[in-house]
């Protein structure tokens, strides 16, 4: 429109007081305790991506910092894991709840056995493609076509958000730069924050 404005002497722009519809794509997927039960169950045959199902959604961590994660990087004696590459390009520490520092200890003792027939000190020796193939597959068989592997980190941030964490210390665990970023990944059910307001004092 500019360059045709230009060149038939068009005064103004008709469309430049226009404005661009607001579209509402953010996901609002939620996955319950027994539905991640049903797809762990579902990945029993690969512990690989089982474990990284479970470090997903107790760690907030995305895919790829998952895949990139080196033993070096792992403390067992902290509890958290450093991840020295991530999307906003800031590094960070991600503590490691009971669940997660379990599956690591797992996964480790599984390194240690393989260590002499496998080069490379990866925690997770998938390949994204690997994961995702995998991943799909079970959350078929699930009954769960409806989830990806990115929501898990939206679970993990609105399971931080419900146990009472405040807002910098889930930004310190998911990474999330802005509180507008961090809200897309944050839906609380409203089942639970009826039972917080239950418990609020009464004016008699």
């Amino acid at each position: 429109i500019k360059y045709v404005r230009k060149r038939i002497g068009l005064i103004e722009n008709p469309v430049s007081d226009a404005r661009r519809p607001v579209v509402f794509d953010e996901r609002d997927v939620r996955i319950s305790r027994d539905e991640e039960a049903r797809l762990i169950q579902e990945l029993a045959n690969t512990p690989l991506v089982a474990a990284s199902v479970v470090l997903a959604v107790e760690t907030a961590m995305r895919r790829g910092e998952l895949l990139a994660l080196k033993w070096e990087r792992v403390d067992f004696v902290d509890r958290t894991v450093y991840l020295p590459n991530t999307k906003t390009g800031k590094p960070r520490s991600v503590p490691l709840s009971p669940r997660a520092l379990g599956v690591l200890l797992g996964l480790r003792l599984r390194w240690e056995q393989l260590k002499a027939e496998r080069s490379g000190s990866d925690v997770i020796p998938l390949s994204a493609e690997g994961l995702k193939s995998v991943f799909q597959r079970a959350r078929l068989r699930a009954n769960l076509e409806h989830v990806n592997f990115h929501d898990l980190r939206h679970e993990a941030t609105s399971r931080l958000f419900e146990g009472g964490w405040g807002i910098m210390e889930v930004a310190a665990v998911t990474g999330h730069a802005d509180l507008k970023s961090l809200k897309r990944y944050t839906n609380l059910r409203a089942s639970d924050l009826s039972k917080k307001m239950a418990s609020l004092p009464t004016i008699m």
